[in-house]
């Protein structure tokens, strides 16, 4: 119910117009402070988004350095089972020999009994073991290598940091930055498989950090949310059609001429990451 009398008309005439003005004043100044409080929380989630992103990639490289590590042990432990073995073999075959019809003992080594000798051999060997090939496959697989399966969970961690990485920074900022694991494999593969680092080596990964400082300076400051009907709106764009048409295409073509001409030029496997990827 509202009241009206008098006096108060006259207050309301009388102080209505300062009081309407101040409140109008308190809604610009919250409305201010609201702003540059959503500013300060933009630019702290940017910059989350940016720290997660590179420890996420940094934890990549040693991901795919310590698989490598683990394929080389493994590659190392094959190679000196197989010239333990040849020695083995070697040592053996000088034993076997006939006795000649004066009683001598005379050992052959060339021609097709020294090669039934080794034959037989390792035929004999491998039983007394009891181990096979099979059992030599099975051990020396890498899915039995604890430095394989420490690679597979740093890399998913990694992989963890940049899916949480694209909730708080933007998706032009979070890409650009899997270049830090090309830069950080340029100092962890020289330590811990001591690779050489060589100069076109550099000059690789200044190309693509400069491509990736082009892409960061040329992406939208501020992105659009798109919705289920906004994202299927630009799938069935014809630009995105013609796009997914080429690429297509030149994925079929790439997979026809791997197995045939992959051998002469890595341009063709390049290819088939940089599509998949």
């Amino acid at each position: 119910m509202y009241l009206s009398t008098p006096a108060i008309d006259r207050a309301t005439s009388a102080y209505g117009v300062p009081i309407l003005a101040t409140a109008a004043a308190l809604s610009n100044s919250n409305t201010f402070v609201f702003s540059d409080r959503d500013s300060q929380l933009q630019r702290w989630s940017s910059l989350i988004g940016i720290v997660t992103a590179i420890v996420g990639n940094i934890l990549i490289s040693f991901a795919l350095n310590i698989q490598r590590y683990a394929h080389i042990r493994l590659s190392q432990e094959r190679m000196l089972r197989k010239e333990k073995s040849k020695s083995i073999a070697i040592s053996s075959s000088n034993g076997y020999g006939t006795t000649g019809t004066n009683g001598h003992h005379v050992t052959e080594i060339g021609g097709e009994q020294d090669g039934s000798l080794q034959t037989s051999f390792h035929s004999t060997n491998s039983e007394s073991s009891g181990c096979s090939d099979d059992d030599h496959k099975q051990y020396s697989t890498y899915l039995r290598s604890p430095y394989w399966w420490g690679g597979i969970a740093l890399m998913t961690i990694g992989e963890t940091g940049n899916f949480l990485a694209y909730g708080f920074a933007p998706a032009s900022i979070v890409s650009p930055l899997g270049v830090v694991a090309l830069i950080s494999n340029c100092v962890i593969a020289p330590i811990l498989l001591k690779e050489r680092f060589r100069l076109r080596d550099f000059w690789g990964v200044v190309v693509a950090v400069a491509g990736a400082v082009v892409v960061v300076l040329s992406a939208k400051q501020q992105e659009k949310k798109l919705g289920p009907h906004e994202i299927w709106g630009a799938i069935t764009t014809t630009e995105f059609e013609v796009y997914m048409g080429v690429t297509v295409f030149l994925i079929g073509m790439l997979l026809w001429a791997s197995p045939r001409y992959g051998n002469r030029t890595i341009l063709i496997d390049l290819g088939l990451v940089g599509l998949f990827g």
